[in-house]
């Protein structure tokens, strides 16, 4: 003999239309499930009634499980507690007892219920006014209550002072008859009933919104059943906030069968979509897009860029006119030059890098973001060189002097580092510009308005490739830093005018900081405009200045105190005068006598 099927009690808190689909459900899951769903109700919320009937069905003795509504969190645990007492299994949907001793939960986020329905209020109607709210018995409408009033909070939109919320207890009838009297209160501009309530007297409702169009501003609704999406579509309604009712009926009947056949269930609360269904304006409200301009922070680029500009500059036309002091001339000026070459290079890559489509065409903006790398990389390499040639030529030099051995350099020797790196970064520069050329783009920024449209764009240099030639260019120019820092660090201890080596050390250290700790911003930054363009201005800004400042202002002192005539700097620095030329001199010579052979001179002069 087969065992006999299950029985399960459902019990909502009244039989009203929205809590009628929850039975659909209840019973379609049932004949699925070859069970029975038996459903029963009071005609009103009444929580002392609720509990006598719930009473019953568990003395009964029929039913192998009971799934409930909440009305009251007290009584409900209590009459949980006898049923769970003789072996019932027990679920809660739509309003839950968490307290309790209810195995499971079936129903809305009621909090988020809330908040979605100020969410719809918002959307149709953003200009605000006051509101008045009705309610009922039961936690899950606390809860609404809650998110509604979290959702408005701050808006335009206030809850009225007197006389809100009221309570229904879904009743149809008394729920109606609660709209009319907030539409006596002159200050009223909407009611949001946080149930379906006075929509399920269909004819009533109709008759309330024909005589108040004129005096709600808009009306939004928990719920969306049947009769009130007909509503919505015959334009009794602006917007609705449902529930998936008989989803709750039908997942109610799957968990109580699988409790009472022994198995656990998944989950303690199980989820239940919402439903948002509205009216859309006429009139949307006016959308202003926020288009991320760089605005006036290219002033900061303009002003880094003069900065720059000016030191350039002054420094060269200073290395110019005393090239023949032998302050200049031991620091070998065709070098000072390339340092100031370089930095002034660099420091016009902040213009194209100030372009946007807000003042310019498009295909201005593409030009300018071709621009950039090039300004950047050829620059770099034009300074970086002759530091990196500075170094190392001083290390081959004195390093040789040190063990008496005779050595030759060459003029190649010295251009070999700058044209390699050079020829580096313009072949992979030339393949980026013919191949696959920058170009401007605007993009959506993630994230829409309450009407699906676009809120903020933002306009960034693109192309499909760009990274394995961005890869590429760093791994030249990063390979270099490594290298002059390498030179830079077995320099370190070599006495010459000025602390040069020292100063190129520590010029060095600060590009390879720069470069380890802002290319990780750039590329966290590269879809926000503004933010990438101060990384950029400040990476620029920190490696030129510290290279000329760091290069020409010792030299300057120096230089300053010598023509005054200072006698503390001439006692401070006997040999000063004679080293500066003797190692500037050896050192540079083969500009004068290719192949001259250095040797012990540089020791005796040292």
């Amino acid at each position: 003999m087969s065992p006999q099927p299950y029985k399960f009690a459902v019990v909502p808190k009244s039989t009203n239309s929205f809590f009628a689909e929850i039975e659909w459900g209840c019973l379609q899951a049932a004949s699925e499930l070859n069970v029975t769903c038996h459903y029963t109700g009071t005609p009103v919320e009444d929580y002392a009634s609720q509990a006598a009937l719930i009473e019953e069905l568990v003395d009964s003795a029929k039913y192998a499980g009971l799934a409930l509504s909440v009305i009251n969190t007290t009584s409900a645990a209590a009459v949980i507690a006898k049923a769970r007492n003789v072996g019932m299994a027990v679920v809660t949907f739509d309003s839950d007892a968490p307290d309790s001793e209810r195995q499971a939960y079936i129903g809305t986020d009621n909090l988020a219920f809330g908040d979605q329905l100020g969410k719809v209020l918002l959307q149709i109607d953003p200009t605000g006014g006051t509101y008045g709210v009705i309610t009922g018995a039961g936690p899950n409408l606390r809860d609404r209550e809650r998110g509604l009033r979290e959702r408005l909070a701050g808006t335009k939109w206030k809850e009225a002072s007197n006389g809100s919320p009221k309570y229904a207890m879904d009743d149809a009838n008394m729920a109606l008859e609660q709209m009319w009297e907030f539409s006596q209160d002159a200050n009223i501009d909407t009611v949001i009933p946080l149930g379906g309530w006075p929509m399920f007297n269909e004819t009533g409702w109709k008759e309330f919104v024909n005589a108040n169009r004129n005096k709600f501003k808009t009306l939004v609704v928990a719920d969306a059943t049947d009769n009130q999406l007909t509503l919505l579509k015959q334009r009794y309604v602006n917007g609705l906030v449902g529930q998936l009712p008989f989803v709750m009926g039908y997942q109610s009947m799957e968990v109580l069968n699988k409790l009472a056949s022994g198995q656990a269930t998944s989950e303690v609360v199980m989820g239940t979509n919402l439903l948002q269904v509205l009216n859309v304006p006429l009139a949307l409200p006016p959308l202003t897009v926020d288009a991320n301009y760089l605005g006036n922070l290219v002033y900061l680029g303009y002003l880094v860029c003069a900065i720059i500009t000016m030191a350039s500059l002054g420094f060269a036309v200073w290395t110019g006119l005393q090239r023949k002091d032998a302050t200049v001339k031991a620091a070998q000026p065709p070098f000072l030059i390339m340092i100031c070459v370089g930095t002034l290079i660099m420091g016009y890559a902040l213009i194209p890098l100030s372009f946007d489509d807000k003042n310019s065409s498009q295909e201005a903006c593409s030009r300018a973001c071709i621009a950039v790398p090039w300004f950047l990389s050829i620059g770099f390499t034009v300074c970086f060189s002759a530091l990196f040639s500075k170094t190392w030529r001083l290390n081959k030099v004195i390093l040789s002097a040190q063990r008496f051995q005779r050595i030759i350099v060459r003029p190649s020797d010295v251009l070999l580092p700058f044209l390699g790196l050079l020829i580096a970064n313009f072949v992979i520069l030339l393949c980026w510009t013919i191949i696959d050329p920058l170009h401007f783009d605007r993009h959506d920024v993630p994230g829409t308005d309450d009407w699906n449209r676009v809120i903020a764009t933002y306009g960034h240099c693109n192309s499909s490739s760009s990274a394995v030639y961005l890869i590429l260019l760093g791994l030249v120019n990063f390979t270099a830093i490594l290298l002059a820092n390498y030179q830079a660090y077995r320099g370190r201890h070599i006495q010459t005018a000025f602390s040069e080596s020292k100063y190129i050390f520590v010029i060095n250290i600060c590009i390879l900081q720069a470069c380890i700790f802002g290319v990780p911003m750039l590329v966290v930054t590269k879809d926000i405009p503004q933010g990438f363009y101060v990384v950029m201005v400040l990476l620029v800004a920190i490696i030129t200045l510290p290279v000329l400042l760091l290069i020409f202002v010792p030299k300057l002192l120096y230089w300053r105190e010598e023509n005054q005539g200072n006698p503390s700097a001439q006692e401070g620095h006997p040999n000063m005068a004679k080293r500066c030329y003797s190692v500037g001199h050896i050192i540079s010579s083969h500009h004068q006598n290719n192949g001259v052979a250095l040797s012990r001179r540089i020791s005796a002069a040292n």
